[in-house]
């Protein structure tokens, strides 16, 4: 069953970020962790059907994802003078947060990439400098 939810999640909203930034796939390397239920077979076989190349990544990676270099809505959501009063005005607060972050952040952080995992390739830990707040 996870293998059908992890392929739906993938084709349907991977592509659809695909498109809104308007990159190339081609051009794409995906970066998700190596544990087992981020790879099931079915998924490898969608990458491959779609021509999507996947970095080979460790199973719990140092901190390089660059994401994590731009505030969480669930910290921002902290932020609100009321707590939610339940899960579902947590999400839609959370929502909110993301809507908040630009389209250019997004696509720096995905550019930067590249000088990201390069100290880590050469067998460096922690995060990466070129990730961190400015």
């Amino acid at each position: 069953m996870y293998a059908e939810l992890h392929t739906s999640i993938l084709q349907v909203n991977f592509l659809a970020i695909v498109e809104f930034y308007g990159l190339d796939k081609s051009d794409l390397i995906f970066q998700e962790e190596n544990d087992p239920k981020h790879t099931p077979q079915k998924a490898s076989k969608w990458f491959k059907q779609n021509n999507i190349n996947v970095l080979k990544w460790h199973a719990q990676p140092p901190d390089l994802n660059p994401i994590k270099s731009v505030a969480t809505p669930q910290v921002a959501t902290n932020e609100y003078k009321v707590p939610p009063a339940g899960v579902h005005e947590l999400l839609d607060q959370v929502k909110v947060e993301w809507e908040r972050i630009s389209k250019g952040v997004c696509r720096n952080l995905i550019r930067s990439m590249p000088r990201g995992v390069g100290p880590a390739i050469k067998g460096k830990k922690g995060k990466s400098k070129s990730w961190q707040k400015n």
